[in-house]
């Protein structure tokens, strides 16, 4: 479990901030909504297919991807990077006040490369301290004590807790029943995404 904590450029988070405020105003109905309700629970989960993600890379600027990498560093995949940006400009930024109202909850990311898609949904606080108890449940969602202390700890004004995955072809080529494949990277990061901010917490 790799978990990114370091000090972001300010001249990194300007760029980030100010590429969050134009694309709010150009983009004014976001691409991605809440369903009926809040999603905290894997089948509640929203999809996004690659080619969104994809999109939106090339509209943005060499500059915002330049400081996407200074923020989050090159320990997070490309396909986590891209869908990190991806979400926090179409979903996180224009769901900020809905998103906080609900307390603290994990965040949870995993892109599927037999799929084509990333899957994203919460874990209320009280479920994530319950799957970190319970050994075998914690090893199927592959959740760390450093999830665990990221969500009792990180702000809830404008600050997500973050939890990446990885999957793909099978190391023994051997497919699931639904076609996940398996995991292959596991990460984390604590980071602002409320509107003028956008840094990784110390």
């Amino acid at each position: 479990m790799e978990t990114k904590e370091h000090h972001t450029d300010p001249v990194a988070a300007l760029i980030m901030r100010d590429t969050q405020a134009m694309w709010l105003e150009e983009h004014p109905m976001p691409s991605l909504l809440f369903a009926e309700k809040f999603p905290v629970t894997r089948r509640e989960c929203f999809k996004i297919p690659f080619s969104q993600i994809e999109k939106t890379e090339t509209l943005v600027s060499p500059e915002y991807r330049a400081s996407l990498l200074e923020v989050l560093g090159r320990k997070f995949p490309p396909i986590i990077r891209l869908a990190i940006s991806h979400i926090f400009l179409n979903f996180l930024s224009p769901n900020q006040t809905l998103i906080q109202s609900q307390g603290r909850h994990l965040f949870m990311l995993k892109t599927y490369d037999l799929r084509k898609q990333a899957h994203c949904w919460f874990i209320p606080i009280a479920e994530v301290g319950a799957l970190q108890a319970a050994s075998s449940e914690s090893m199927q969602q592959g959740l760390s004590y450093n999830d665990l202390a990221l969500v009792q700890t990180y702000a809830v004004e404008g600050v997500l807790a973050l939890h990446a995955e990885t999957w793909g072809e099978s190391r023994t080529g051997q497919k699931s029943a639904r076609n996940f494949g398996e995991c292959n990277w596991i990460g984390g990061i604590a980071f602002h995404f409320g509107q003028g901010a956008f840094t990784c917490l110390p």
